[in-house]
């Protein structure tokens, strides 16, 4: 047993607060952005799993093939796991985490996963989407487990083109009777 939950010798760390990129991705020495440990833990063999401090995270996250990210853990603390460990991936763009082509299972769990609002129109003039989690062609399967998911608000749409000239009205009724404004 190594003393955490999970296997630590399986796995890439980030701490937010301590950590740098340049690191291995041990305990001793976590890297700092999720990315940057999807990256190095894909690049195993076998792939490795990402294990996340507690903290906010800028940054968008692309999963990889065989790669699974759980939040929850304080490394402050010997790298405990705990639901009060507010792990929270706040996404630089309108996708906070995008899982695209992915033929191996993963799996994502703790985190708090919010996207920020949309920004522009689609060709077509519709205003883009703002998106918590995107999954695309993953046959593999991907699990959710124990996350809070927000997507920010969607852009405006495009002005609508101006409507044309209605048809002539046709001829009123004629009066009849009197009134005296009253």
């Amino acid at each position: 047993c190594d003393g955490i939950d999970g296997t630590a010798a399986n796995a890439v760390f980030v701490d937010g607060a301590r950590g740098n990129d340049e690191n291995p991705g041990t305990m001793s020495a976590p890297k700092k952005t999720i990315m940057r440990a999807v990256s190095a833990a894909a690049a195993a063999s076998p792939p490795k799993d990402v294990y996340v401090s507690k903290g906010k995270y800028d940054e968008a996250v692309v999963l990889a093939q065989g790669v699974s990210i759980f939040g929850g853990y304080d490394a402050a603390t010997g790298w405990s796991r705990a639901q009060a460990n507010t792990t929270t991936i706040a996404s630089t763009g309108s996708v906070a985490l995008l899982a695209q082509n992915l033929a191996k299972p993963a799996e994502v769990q703790m985190l708090s996963i919010v996207a920020q609002g949309a920004t522009g129109n689609l060709s077509s003039g519709e205003g883009r989407s703002s998106t918590g989690v995107r999954i695309v062609d993953s046959s593999g399967g991907v699990t959710i487990r124990g996350c809070s998911i927000s997507a920010g608000d969607g852009a405006a749409g495009a002005t609508g083109n101006k409507g044309e000239v209605g048809a002539p009205g046709g001829r009123g009724g004629d009066a009849s009777g009197t009134t005296l404004g009253q």
